[in-house]
């Protein structure tokens, strides 16, 4: 599952970016959460930069969109709970991102991996 990190490094013409979205797109294995959607839309602006939307929804194409239901919103709601306990937040898109992982099997890629430490059962790939 991509994070949001690697689709704007992406627009951006990171070259390392681009290489692990062509590796992972090459093995067929590439979604995203809805909630990562979501972070992408309110970054790009869609009224004010309709070229960077464009940009977006023709690299996604083939990306499938992994859309919350009850169980993602069950284990969110779980990491909310031990990372407050922890002391640590993150942001609530980036609970349900994680969740998204655990629940579906997913392996998240993105180059904030020490924003995602801590939270059971997620795998994360460096890009």
């Amino acid at each position: 599952m991509l994070d949001s990190d690697i689709i704007i490094a992406m627009l951006r013409n990171d070259q390392a970016a681009l290489a692990a979205f062509s590796r992972h797109k090459e093995k067929g294995s590439l979604v995203v959460s809805s909630f990562t959607w979501y972070e992408i839309m309110i970054g790009c602006g869609p009224l004010s930069k309709k070229g960077q939307l464009a940009q977006i929804v023709d690299c996604l194409e083939g990306t499938g969109i992994m859309y919350v239901d009850d169980t993602v919103a069950t284990v969110a709601a779980r990491f909310n709970i031990l990372l407050s306990k922890k002391g640590r937040q993150i942001g609530m898109a980036d609970k349900f991102i994680a969740a998204s992982c655990v629940v579906n099997g997913q392996t998240l890629i993105t180059r904030n991996t020490k924003h995602f430490e801590g939270i059971p059962g997620l795998k994360v790939e460096a890009w």
